[in-house]
């Protein structure tokens, strides 16, 4: 099992977790990959992304999006819907 796996698995096996990493230690991934995984096994429930700052949560819907348009995500974004356009950043 990876470490990604190994988290996953303990944070579905409990209620409350705390993930207390480094810079780089995939927190915004991990966030991305629960913010889809935990509905999907979860019917009925909502997802509501957030972080400290809007940099940060805007980071984990970056991750997001980027599984979600990749070449293995197309049953997952069927899930998804229409992709709607945001006006909260503007990128060159």
């Amino acid at each position: 099992m990876t470490e990604i796996e190994i988290l996953l698995k303990s944070i579905f096996n409990r209620n409350f977790s705390m993930i207390v990493a480094s810079r780089g230690g995939s927190k915004s991934f991990l966030a991305a990959l629960i913010s889809f995984l935990y509905p999907l096994f979860n019917p009925g429930t909502n997802v509501v992304i957030c972080g400290p700052t809007f940099r940060t949560a805007r980071h984990i819907f970056n991750n997001l999006e980027k599984i979600v348009d990749s070449k293995e995500g197309e049953l997952l974004k069927a899930c998804f819907g229409a992709k709607t356009k945001r006006n909260d950043a503007f990128e060159y």
